[in-house]
């Protein structure tokens, strides 16, 4: 075990945190957290929209649809500007993350970013379906050009806002290094100089991206969504290896101290994104249905949030129980110290002050009972015992409350989240038993030693 940490720690932990570092990345991990607040106000939207009021014999439904027979819409669509336009915001917070870590206006290369993203969703040809449904309706069908779909603009084109918005920004950056830009005299306001100064490289961008899309008709989102389809499968999708994958990885940085969730979440993060939208807009399209079979994706990160990461990374929640009860005084001392920050998912004080960290005997059942718990809880969804993830529920909430939210409040997601606090517990137990039973001798043998020492002393 100490030569496996070594290896880790001087092979594989060096290069590992400087890809997490990596300027491009580092923009688009910034990026997408910068849209957290927004896509968690918008499944509020969604949450209050399907409030588990049926036990009480109310018709939550009936009773929107009484207050006003189009309330349900405007509530969907404040969902659909939210969540539903996901990239574009996303593609924004790239370009201003990008643009930062270069120095250069925020603002501007937001924008860049941004148009080139909104350039390539257009479309060079109308659909069928489309025209006839206009046709029906008595409309005027639009051509080619004159319309975007908002569908676009969420989940299933974040890897095109990625794409797209590290080009433009990097344009941007080389037409200034080359000084190819409009030089304002001093004494014009700065946000007008940036503008001018942005104007020969935002137009270069708007002209590649059009040729690329009009010209040579390239649909770079839907080449994009073709080659990741495989990874997506693996990692978000069903496949119960590729989420053992993430939960070993993470745990095992977590082990030697690098934050894992960040680490592995620099690469699966957009997979994780594209997961729980798409899973919260099929529930919003199929009338509320959260059953897993009506859902694409299997393993969005709020599965890992609310079924292995009980407690925090690592579903340290069990740990932090046992300790309560440790033999050895510091133990005890840090079961009372994070035995609260644990039930809403915080444990670094576990991690560092336990610790956790470069630790034989507790990294076993570290990376062991997260694990266990991921084949236990994939199971019950794959035999549809609980319904897929949903809605996004605060990190913070106590697990089984966010279960039962995430996953459109189903009361079985609950049990299950006990039963992973359960497994928590046993898995932990005898590793739990055996340190505590090293660090209560050793505190044994320091107090006769002290004893033994004042004896001497007073002789």
């Amino acid at each position: 075990m100490n030569a496996f940490l070594n290896f880790l720690e001087t092979k594989f932990m060096p290069p590992m945190s400087k890809l997490a570092e990596q300027r491009h990345l580092r923009a688009i991990r910034n990026g997408i957290v910068a849209t957290i607040p927004i896509v968690i106000v918008g499944s509020f939207f969604l949450i209050f929209l399907n409030l588990p009021l049926e036990p009480l014999g109310i018709d939550w439904k009936a009773v929107i649809a009484s207050i006003n027979p189009n309330l349900s819409t405007y509530i969907l669509l404040a969902f659909r500007l939210t969540v539903g336009l996901m990239a574009l915001y996303t593609a924004f917070g790239i370009g201003v993350a990008l643009g930062s870590s270069y120095k250069m206006d925020p603002t501007m290369s937001g924008i860049a970013a941004t148009v080139a993203f909104l350039f390539s969703l257009i479309p060079v040809t109308v659909n069928a379906d489309m025209v006839t449904a206009m046709t029906n309706a008595g409309l005027e069908p639009i051509a080619a050009g004159q319309y975007l779909s908002v569908a676009a603009l969420g989940s299933s084109s974040l890897f095109g806002a990625i794409v797209y918005s590290l080009i433009a920004v990097e344009i941007v950056r080389l037409f200034k290094k080359y000084n190819i830009t409009i030089r304002m005299p001093e004494g014009v306001p700065p946000a007008i100089s940036a503008s001018f100064e942005s104007l020969f490289s935002i137009g270069f961008v708007i002209i590649l991206v059009w040729v690329v899309r009009f010209v040579f008709g390239f649909d770079l989102n839907a080449v994009i969504t073709w080659a990741l389809s495989p990874l997506s499968s693996f990692l978000v999708g069903d496949n119960i290896f590729g989420v053992l994958l993430i939960v070993f990885l993470v745990t095992i940085f977590w082990s030697v101290g690098l934050h894992g969730v960040s680490l592995v979440g620099t690469i699966v993060r957009p997979f994780w994104e594209q997961a729980i939208n798409a899973n919260a807009d099929a529930f919003a399209m199929n009338g509320g249905n959260a059953a897993l079979s009506a859902l694409p994706h299997m393993f969005p990160e709020q599965f890992l949030q609310w079924f292995v990461w009980i407690g925090g990374s690592g579903a340290t929640i069990g740990l932090a129980i046992l300790l309560l009860f440790a033999r050895s005084k510091y133990l005890k001392q840090m079961g009372r110290i994070s035995i609260v920050p644990s039930i809403f998912n915080i444990n670094e004080p576990l991690i560092f002050g336990l610790p956790i960290v470069m630790n034989p005997v507790l990294i076993i059942p570290f990376v062991l009972a997260p694990m266990v718990m991921t084949v236990v809880a994939g199971i019950a969804q794959y035999l549809n015992l609980v319904n897929g993830m949903v809605f996004r529920a605060p990190w913070t909430l106590p697990g089984p409350l966010g279960a039962w939210m995430a996953t459109n409040w189903d009361w079985r997601a609950f049990v299950l989240c006990l039963v992973g606090i359960v497994i928590s517990l046993v898995v932990y137990f005898p590793f739990f038993k055996a340190y505590d039973d090293k660090m209560a001798k050793q505190e044994e043998e320091a107090i006769a030693a002290e004893n033994a020492e004042a004896l001497a002393s007073a002789e």
